[in-house]
């Protein structure tokens, strides 16, 4: 476990796995703060807050790509767009503020 504070005092903490590569990062940046959770090759996946309000989760496939996300806005505006293997948009679903 690895907790730290980057230049401008924001914190980050970092859980390692038995390899000792970061599975688990928790982190304050200057876009808002997230959850990323790290499995084998390059899949990944995290929650997110930002400072405009947006938040969501982002799902990432073996090769890095993008796969899936969900966002919503601070307007109520929620945006869910699934993307092929290499991370290109194919579908998109928008549901409008309420």
């Amino acid at each position: 476990m690895r907790a730290a504070l980057d230049g401008a005092a924001r914190p980050s903490v970092t859980l390692a796995g038995p390899e000792g590569e970061p599975r688990v990062v928790i982190e304050v940046d200057v876009k808002g703060s997230h959850v990323l959770l790290r499995g084998p090759a390059k899949q990944e996946s995290y929650l997110f807050q930002r400072t405009d309000g947006t938040s969501g989760v982002v799902l990432v496939g073996p090769n890095g790509a993008h796969r899936g996300e969900i966002k919503l806005t601070k307007e109520g505006v929620v945006d869910v767009t699934l993307f092929d293997r290499d991370g290109k948009p194919v579908t998109e679903f928008v549901v409008p503020k309420p």
